[in-house]
């Protein structure tokens, strides 16, 4: 072989490892926009649920300051001092009922025993005297 011949046959090789390189390089370029495709589609669905969860928290921030409202007008109306007053009222009249009802059964039970035992004494008087 002469030395052309060598050196285009070196120059070939050269070209053939090149020609290797730039499709092996095509083809990383190829996965790399699949992957950028990918990942473009990822973000645009991260986006949007983004927005979306962004919205219903709008929504429910929305409803929670509504309901908070209402709450603190209806509590304007209702007046908390004045109920816990009434409240605390009714709890001692109740205390109060049921300490006195307790009190007048235990009368009642002393006045019908106090009668019970006149009642039998009276008979065993009676008794005795009739005979």
């Amino acid at each position: 072989m002469d030395a052309q011949q060598l050196m285009d046959q070196q120059l070939k090789e050269q070209i053939a490892a090149q020609n290797i390189r730039l499709g092996t390089f095509e083809q990383e370029q190829k996965a790399n926009n699949v992957l950028l495709v990918k990942l473009d589609t990822k973000f645009d669905f991260m986006a949007l649920s983004i927005k979306t969860l962004t919205e219903v928290m709008n929504d429910k921030f929305t409803k929670f300051e509504i309901r908070v409202a209402d709450l603190e007008r209806i509590r304007d109306q209702v007046n908390p001092p004045k109920v816990v007053a009434t409240v605390e009222a009714h709890d001692r009249f109740i205390e109060d009922f049921k300490s006195t009802h307790k009190e007048r059964n235990m009368i009642i039970g002393q006045v019908f025993a106090a009668i019970a035992f006149l009642i039998s004494v009276g008979g065993f008087i009676f008794s005795l005297i009739r005979g």
